[in-house]
């Protein structure tokens, strides 16, 4: 943020510049009370320099990126299900795990991701999560079924009935991992900052030294 002070003199009237010189010159034995310098102050160093300006420049279209976040409450949920998975295939007393383990997967799945994007304060990131989390699943549980069906028509074995539910499990898990890259690629962003709007503020000055009057031009952008 750079601060320019222009003192001038010459955008005062020539009655106060007359009287101004009368009440203050005197003293001083000052000749003249008319100021005509401009002075521009860069409070922020090498704020004046090119490559700095060019730097100010580049607004960035997108906020900071928080997909590890995201990408951690996946990983989560994904370690949940193999963990459902692997009590539903040993059997035994650990099968009774299966069931809890994979709805505290399925749990995370869904409320991981939108459940960080809440607490960041973007609600229109959450919302966008759970409609990816919900849909792209559904859509590719959909397009999967579609496809197994297909790939077996003409099939006359005892598992043919299946083509359509194994495309349609296949599908499901697909459309998760597809939502779930989405939203840590494209959606886990913090929406980027306003730029500041401009203020300029016209401020009268006196120079007791030379028996001047000016105003100050002070504006932050």
């Amino acid at each position: 943020m750079s601060r320019i002070s222009l003192c001038t003199a010459a955008a005062t009237a020539t009655l106060i510049g007359s009287m101004s010189h009368a009440a203050l010159a005197a003293p001083y034995g000052e000749s003249e009370a008319n100021m005509d310098t401009l002075e521009l102050d860069a409070t922020d160093g090498p704020s004046a320099s090119p490559s700095h300006s060019e730097g100010q420049a580049q607004v960035s279209t997108k906020g900071v990126w928080y997909g590890d976040s995201v990408l951690i409450a996946d990983l989560s949920a994904l370690g949940l299900g193999a963990l459902s998975l692997a009590a539903a295939t040993s059997g035994g007393s650990n099968e009774d795990l299966s069931l809890p383990a994979g709805l505290a997967a399925l749990a995370t799945y869904l409320a991981g991701g939108p459940i960080i994007h809440a607490a960041r304060g973007n609600c229109g990131n959450m919302g966008n999560s759970i409609a990816l989390r919900l849909l792209t699943p559904l859509g590719g549980a959909l397009v999967g079924a579609g496809l197994g069906a297909a790939s077996v028509s003409g099939c006359s074995g005892d598992f043919c009935g299946l083509g359509a539910a194994v495309g349609g499990i296949f599908g499901f898990g697909g459309g998760m991992i597809l939502a779930s890259a989405i939203d840590i690629a494209a959606v886990a962003y913090d929406s980027p900052p306003n730029p500041q709007q401009p203020q300029v503020t016209l401020l009268p000055t006196v120079d007791t030294r030379q028996g001047g009057v000016g105003l100050n031009l002070v504006g932050t952008w």
